[in-house]
């Protein structure tokens, strides 16, 4: 994995934590099963598309697209280049 997704994992723990969200809590609202999201924390597997990056960043009250670029993820919305 490069490095920014590894600090995704970290990031999006503290950040999850910081707003009071048990892991399974904030799976569920996010769309994803806990044990992945587990594994994302933990760097154990890659992080969300896109779009399940925008929601969690509306769940953690986050900028969507300094996310994505933290997850090392494009947007679907931007055009192919």
């Amino acid at each position: 994995m490069a490095n920014k997704p590894e600090l995704f994992g970290s990031w999006l723990r503290e950040k999850r934590l910081a707003r009071g969200y048990t892991l399974r809590k904030f799976a569920e609202q996010a769309g994803i099963s806990p044990t992945y999201l587990s594994h994302v924390e933990q760097n154990i597997a890659d992080p969300p598309t896109a779009d399940r990056v925008k929601t969690m960043a509306v769940l953690l009250g986050e900028n969507a697209d300094e996310m994505i670029a933290l997850a090392g993820r494009v947007p679907e919305d931007l055009p192919e280049i």
